[in-house]
């Protein structure tokens, strides 16, 4: 949620989480596959971040690498991320 260089005093906490189910209907992580224009920029300074996710969502395979698992109608999601030339386990989820 925060950048690396953020400090400690701009960083806050979220003021609610939600379930997928508890936002959308029918939660679905993608519509007819990954598409960058699926990609939308938030206020949260993360633009680098999505960039990086809208040139990978144009090879479909290589989504399935880094996105190794997910219960939509739980909203839990696995991810595996490279940082400093190592790969780390990321779980999304709101509980």
């Amino acid at each position: 949620m925060h950048g690396l260089d953020t400090k400690e005093a701009d960083k806050s906490d979220p003021s609610d989480v939600q379930r997928a189910t508890q936002v959308f209907r029918e939660p679905q992580f993608f519509i007819d596959g990954p598409s960058s224009t699926d990609v939308v920029q938030g206020a949260l300074g993360d633009c680098w971040f999505l960039s990086a996710a809208a040139a990978v969502a144009t090879m479909p395979e290589l989504v399935k690498n880094f996105c190794v698992a997910r219960d939509e109608e739980v909203g839990v999601y696995g991810f595996m991320f490279q940082r400093n030339g190592i790969w780390t386990d990321v779980i999304v989820s709101p509980s």
